[in-house]
């Protein structure tokens, strides 16, 4: 009789069960943004997701530019105590508020407009630690 012969290494076979350490776990809820856990340790409590109310508007809402500003220099805030640096990729996304902020693409064209900011404006990227807007008439 043959013995019937898998194309799969032996450790692909059967998947190991690896528990999330502490630290593991620990990390994801800081760049995932969960406050908690939901039962046996997995995934979020809740999304926090509700369905719209009558007479809501659902769609874009316009915002001021202070506001947009006040948003990005929050999530530079909250990525800074995440990960100890501001140096995201270009594509990074940090979630503020439930809104994703394209983070990475703001630091960067922000850094090549720096100039033109207002000294308010860069005192408060300088706060953050960023180097180049602390250079007077940087570009």
């Amino acid at each position: 009789m043959s013995q019937s012969r898998s194309a799969w290494p032996p450790s692909w076979r059967k998947p190991a069960r690896h528990s999330t350490t502490t630290a593991l776990r620990s990390r994801l809820q800081c760049l995932f943004h969960i406050s908690g856990v939901g039962a046996g340790g997995r995934g979020p409590a809740t999304l926090g997701i509700e369905p719209t109310g009558e007479g809501e508007a659902v769609g874009p809402v316009r915002r001021s530019q202070d506001e947009r500003w006040n948003t990005n220099v929050a999530a530079a805030r909250q990525f800074h105590a995440c990960e100890g640096h501001l140096r995201p990729a270009r594509k990074h996304l940090e979630v503020v508020d439930g809104e994703p902020v394209k983070l990475g693409a703001w630091l960067d064209n922000t850094r090549k407009r720096a100039a033109k900011l207002s000294a308010e404006r860069r005192g408060q990227l300088a706060g953050l630690g960023l180097q180049w807007a602390a250079q007077e008439g940087s570009a």
